[in-house]
């Protein structure tokens, strides 16, 4: 039986199978990572969360690259139940910069569907440190004006050959 410590840090370690998915639309010849923002969760460390995310992003270029001929990944943002006490500024202040270092010129673009009304506020002290070429790339969308753009049944979520391969996959 796990003691109150061990339950405390399960509690608050990510699921990184929750929160992040990886997802096509062919008709958009898109690769996507689908984020479902409500399973954030703030951690002293992220360096397991950047190995989970650069493994991700390898393998959706690898696949853009293979299917579409493109070099570039889409990220789906469902910000549906996320809430103030999943902000975290100093995560964002560190992630932009090594995403942007990482993976220049990799992302297509970011939709930010179904928004807290706190989110803008939070977007607008974090899009400091956000370059104005990536933040011309960032859309924020209606939930249901994204649905009739893309439809959910166009995207084919959880790629299984993308999500669970044991290839290599550093750059």
């Amino acid at each position: 039986m796990e003691n109150a410590k061990e339950i405390v840090i399960n509690k608050n370690k990510i699921n990184y199978k929750d929160l992040l998915k990886i997802s096509v639309n062919k008709e958009h010849q898109c690769v996507a990572i689908n984020v479902l923002a409500r399973e954030f969760k703030k951690q002293k460390d992220y360096h397991e969360f950047y190995t989970y995310v650069d493994k991700l992003m390898v393998k959706c270029i690898a696949y853009a690259k293979e299917n579409f001929n493109k070099d570039t990944v889409t990220i789906l943002a469902d910000l549906s139940g996320f809430l103030i006490k999943h902000v975290d500024y100093s995560f964002f202040k560190h992630a932009i910069p090594y995403f942007n270092e990482r993976f220049p010129d990799k992302m297509e673009k970011v939709i930010l569907v179904n928004i807290p009304v706190f989110f803008k506020a939070c977007y607008n002290v974090v899009s400091i440190f956000i370059h104005p070429e990536t933040k011309d790339k960032i859309i924020f969308e209606k939930s249901k004006k994204f649905k009739r753009k893309f439809g959910t049944s166009k995207f084919t979520n959880n790629l299984d050959k993308i999500d669970e391969s044991d290839e290599e996959w550093r750059m």
